[in-house]
């Protein structure tokens, strides 16, 4: 699965799908955001913070395994990302559901 997962965010990001940390914030409030993944080494602050914004637009919130977030995005700090497109969201979501 991991690898799957892996490989699509790639896509995402490739096709500039991805929004990452203050644009992720402003993709929720414009409701623009299908997606969202916090890794899971982030601080408590960060993970609530979008837990709220998600659950109040009702976005979908998943929080995924760090060592993903490093492999997608070659070892930038990346802690929080949100997917702005219909199709990759799907994916991702029916993947992460297992």
């Amino acid at each position: 699965m991991n690898k799957q997962l892996i490989q699509l965010l790639r896509l995402a990001n490739l096709a500039k799908k991805i929004s990452f940390g203050e644009k992720a914030l402003t993709s929720i409030r414009k409701q623009k955001a299908k997606l969202v993944l916090v890794s899971d080494v982030a601080s408590e602050n960060t993970k609530k913070k979008y837990n709220d914004k998600t659950n109040y637009y009702q976005i979908a919130y998943y929080i995924i395994d760090d060592e993903i977030m490093q492999e997608v995005f070659n070892g930038k700090n990346v802690k929080a990302i949100s997917i702005d497109d219909n199709g990759f969201a799907l994916k991702l979501s029916n993947l992460l559901k297992g």
